[in-house]
């Protein structure tokens, strides 16, 4: 793992808290000093293999005999010690002077430097297995070749297999004390990752299986098992073990196994894929039945892994095989100028349409080499390409041709480094040359071409793809204005580039410049002019955006349809997260953590698996488990020491464990975070009954508030303590104050709506009933067009809700009726349990003002 990820046990005293020096060395080979990565001679290839050897040896050090051997055999006694010499001296340098210590004998300062391969065997040896599994970033020095070294390598070889049998013998050890204990998902997440080391272990694939059988995803398991048979056929040539076979016939004899249909992507099929509503369980430990999406979610990942893990020695196999997950690499432009053709994008949208391959997304590849500060060029394209779980990546190159334009293309497996294919074409253009590339690879696939005939194209401007591609890069190194500057360029030049207008409210909207309901509806206009994947990305974040309840059904069809895209996985954990289906929410959660884990910490633009951590921390809570959600928290705080974020979370479980002072230290630690930073310590005392400690800090702040969020945030809290107080007089007179303080703008915005409400519910509780009446109606005839439909809809089944009550205390049983109805209709349009619930409390008084008891009882309960 890469950067803090790398070193998770720094709570068990194993590695330095603020270590300088970091060296990885599962997975690839790098170093950096700070988090940084160095720019200097000690990233040359036998310095870091120098890094490698030292690292590796530990404690017990390693000679400088030892060291010549192995990395300057051919050289004679004084240029090789010369050598040596000249290598420790460049990384002291570039890393630090008390890198190394020793003479003869060389071993890393523990004090200023820490290695993963250090951490890994340190779990390993302490039983503390998790840890090891989160230590192991993949194998020994992966990727790292170092020429006119056969000793070098043979040495890494034999590293590299004897720490992945040792990381396989405990991925297995967690898989049996999970199946032990009953916990059937961590059990068949243990059993996938085994399997994924050994994917032709037949012992290994029944242990899966029946891990699948047990957490109820029959179809899950017997794909499992036709995967294993079609590589044993084509690896092996050998028929599969009669134990699967007989299993899996004994799987199909529990009942009939329904196959999802997966549908073809259509340009005019604008149906989200629905999905059948499963019913959160009491705990993770026993979750309901993984819905259909999530099964669809672990074949596609058990292909993805399987295939990955093996070398693909032919282009026409003997027996069916899953379509390679491809990822498209630099596409060099020979023909002089800039060396760069707006190609790499062009060739990822055009392969992304064809039904049945899977294509990482450009914005994907570029955000994971944005993290990997310690390759470049090739390299950097292909450790992305690994990480986004890829298994084949394209590179190639354009050439002058006398009609035009001629495209090489290759196809390297990732995991061997082995050329599959090649292909050159030649046209006109570039739209030429990528569609006859396009109609060749899918071919060679054994998948359709003649969709590509009839796709709709992303834009027709060379000129505006050129900006489109900077613009990406910008905005995936956090550069939001350089990269809206691009992205307004390349709409200049075509206005119904769709993703380019997508792109550009991202970066708005990472600078807090949202966009309004005019631009949001242009923007689903022009998604659907876009291809299949373009414009179910773009509704789904227009229904994220929103708030929409159309959103886990857009996400869930885009996993269908591209079970790559990580975001969609992260969209549908939220979806179910905002519907209160906390267990449904938690495998898309995993997931997202699982394959975007190297941007927790990193340096770029977003990092969707923080915000999957955060979800998944306040899930366990809701679901009861105080103690995993504690430790989800406290483990992103080790993985990310600096996040704010992670420490927040971490706070707010402490809170609702009710260690209150820890909460606040904790929270205090991770200022800053926002405005809610100084009143955060009242709002934890007025939770606790605490009114006197919670109105001091919280008036203190209103007092030498020096900007407005800080000054209203205070102004909320305040008004929350006196209202548990019963201090109405005082409520009264600090809201008008608050009303007169606030410019017209604010009063016409969100803080006026808000403040109308604090006052409603300063008259509904305060005995003024009617006044709250009229206030409340006022407040639901305010249709504010810019807010987008899932505010909206809160909003509005919150102030019926009120309205109800306020109807319930003067005894009018028409308008409780009206409200409720209303309040009812509002919640069903956010599609959330949240607002159904505030309804269903509503429809509970519609009971109560008849007498009728009963039916409130059973109403409120509902809304409970």
């Amino acid at each position: 793992m890469d950067g803090p990820l790398a070193c998770p046990f720094e709570a068990r005293g194993v590695c330095s808290p603020t270590p300088m020096i970091r060296v990885r060395t599962l997975g690839g080979l790098s170093a950096s000093r700070d988090g940084e990565a160095p720019s200097g001679a000690a990233t040359q290839p036998r310095r870091l293999a120098v890094l490698a050897l030292v690292a590796r040896a530990g404690e017990r050090g390693i000679t400088r005999e030892q060291l010549l051997a192995l990395l300057w055999p051919d050289a004679d006694d004084t240029a090789g010690r010369r050598a040596l010499s000249q290598a420790l001296h460049t990384l002291r340098s570039d890393l630090d002077d008390d890198l190394l210590t020793g003479v003869q004998e060389l071993r890393l300062n523990r004090a200023v430097a820490t290695c993963d391969v250090a951490d890994f065997e340190v779990a390993v040896e302490a039983g503390a297995w998790e840890d090891a599994a989160a230590a192991y970033g993949g194998p020994f020095l992966q990727g790292f070749r170092l020429a006119g070294a056969p000793e070098f390598e043979r040495w890494a070889e034999e590293e590299r297999r004897s720490l992945a049998h040792t990381y396989a013998d405990l991925i297995e050890r967690l898989a049996r004390i999970a199946t032990e204990r009953g916990d059937h998902p961590a059990a068949v997440n243990w059993w996938r990752r085994r399997a994924a080391v050994d994917p032709l272990n037949p012992r290994v694939t029944l242990e899966l299986m029946r891990a699948l059988v047990a957490l109820g995803e029959r179809h899950s398991a017997l794909l499992q098992a036709r995967t294993y048979e079609a590589l044993v056929a084509e690896e092996l040539s050998l028929p599969p073990d009669p134990e699967v076979e007989r299993y899996a016939e004994q799987i199909r004899k529990l009942e009939p196994v329904v196959h999802p249909k997966v549908p073809p992507p259509a340009a005019e099929d604008t149906t989200p894929v629905q999905r059948p509503e499963v019913r959160a369980a009491p705990a993770p430990a026993s979750p309901s039945p993984v819905r259909r999406s999530a099964i669809l979610i672990a074949a596609a990942l058990l292909v993805a892994v399987a295939a990955a893990a093996l070398a693909l020695p032919r282009l026409r196999r003997k027996s069916p095989r899953p379509a390679p997950i491809l990822a498209v690499g630099p596409i060099t432009d020979y023909r002089g100028g800039d060396g760069t053709a707006p190609l790499a994008d062009m060739l990822a949208t055009d392969l992304g349409r064809v039904p049945g391959l899977q294509v990482v997304s450009t914005m994907r590849m570029l955000e994971l080499m944005t993290l990997d500060s310690a390759s470049s060029g090739i390299a950097a394209y292909t450790n992305a390409a690994r990480r986004a779980g890829a298994t084949e990546i394209l590179e190639g190159g354009l050439h002058p041709a006398p009609g035009g334009l001629m495209l090489q293309v290759r196809r390297v497996d990732l995991a061997t480094g082995n050329v599959l294919g090649a292909l050159r074409v030649e046209g006109k253009d570039f739209f030429d040359v990528v569609d006859q590339a396009s109609v060749q690879l899918a071919a060679g696939l054994g998948l359709a071409r003649d969709s590509l005939a009839t796709r709709t194209l992303s834009t027709r401007s060379v000129v505006a793809w050129r900006f489109y591609e900077e613009g990406l890069r910008k905005y995936a190194r956090g550069d939001y204005r350089g990269a809206g500057t691009l992205l307004e360029a390349a709409i200049r030049e075509d206005s119904t580039f769709a993703m380019a207008v997508y792109h550009l409210y991202l970066a708005r909207s990472a600078l807090y410049a949202h966009p309004d309901s005019g631009e949001r509806a242009r923007l689903a206009r022009l998604a659907e002019r876009a291809p299949d994947r373009d414009r179910l990305q773009i509704l789904a974040w227009i229904a994220f955006f929103s708030s929409s309840p159309t959103l886990q059904a857009l996400a869930d069809t885009l996993i269908v349809r591209y079970p790559v895209d990580v975001e969609a996985h992260y969209f549908a954990g939220f979806a179910r997260m905002a519907r209160a289906d906390f267990t449904g929410a938690l495998p898309f959660l995993h997931h997202v953590i699982a394959q975007d884990t190297a941007s927790i910490g990193g340096s770029g633009a977003r990092c969707l698996a923080c915000e999957a951590l955060n979800h998944l921390v306040f899930a366990y809570a809701a679901l009861d488990s105080l103690d995993r959600g504690e430790q989800v928290a406290r483990a992103w705080v080790r993985a990310d020491p600096r996040s704010a974020r992670a420490m927040v979370a971490l706070s707010a479980m402490l809170e609702v464990r009710g260690r209150t002072a820890e909460a606040i230290e904790i929270r205090q630690r991770a200022i800053p975070f926002d405005s809610y930073d100084r009143i955060f310590p009242a709002i934890v005392r007025v939770r606790t009954g605490e009114f006197e400690a919670a109105d001091r800090v919280t008036r203190s702040v209103l007092a030498d508030a020096t900007d407005r969020d800080s000054f209203w945030q205070a102004y909320w809290a305040l008004a929350i303590s006196l209202r548990n107080q019963a201090r109405w007089r005082e409520l009264a007179e600090l809201s008008a104050g608050q009303w007169a303080r606030a410019s017209p703008v604010e009063r016409a915005g969100d803080l006026g709506r808000r403040l109308g409400t604090n006052l409603a519910l300063l008259q509904l509780e305060s005995g003024h009933p009617h006044d709250a009446i009229s206030i409340l109606d006022s407040l639901t005839r305010y249709q504010d067009p810019q807010q987008p439909l899932g505010g909206r809809a809160f909003r509005l089944t919150l102030l019926y809700t009120m309205l109800a009550e306020a109807a319930l205390q003067v005894a009018d049983r028409d308008l409780v009726g009206r409200a409720a109805d209303s309040a009812e209709a509002w919640g069903r349009r956010s599609g959330k349990l949240r607002e159904m619930g505030i309804a269903a409390h509503a429809r509970a008084l519609t009971h109560l003002v008849r007498s009728d008891t009963t039916g409130a009882i059973r109403g409120l309960e509902r809304a409970i």
